[in-house]
């Protein structure tokens, strides 16, 4: 996704232009931004950016282009996926489970959404 000029990230004082999501699902109790990784701890807590800021950052971004092209909130969920348990990395309105845990997840949640929007 990306903006035609960069908006403010408030939470980080960072400006935003871009991200990359790697799956999306629209599922039935909402849409889903996952970011699937198949490192160690220690190589997702020593990259540039982690992955749960990266998640985030996708999810603010697609908050913004999902409000300006539906003028509706839907529920909007960020996963961090890893292939085998690690020690979770707590963040801020982002999930951390493992590839098995995903199905649950995604439709064992509350709520349901409107098929008619």
């Amino acid at each position: 996704l990306s903006f035609f000029r960069s908006i403010r990230w408030k939470k980080y004082g960072e400006y935003v232009k871009s991200c990359k999501i790697d799956h999306v699902v629209v599922g039935p109790t909402g849409i889903f931004l996952i970011e699937t990784k198949n490192g160690s701890l220690q190589t997702m807590q020593t990259e540039k950016t982690t992955p749960h800021k990266q998640i985030q950052r996708a999810g603010y971004i697609f908050f913004i282009q999902m409000m300006d092209q539906f003028g509706k909130k839907y529920p909007l969920y960020q996963i961090i996926a890893t292939f085998k348990q690690l020690p979770e990395i707590p963040y801020d309105y982002v999930t951390q489970l493992t590839i098995e845990e995903l199905v649950d997840h995604i439709l064992g949640r509350d709520g349901r959404l409107d098929p008619s929007d």
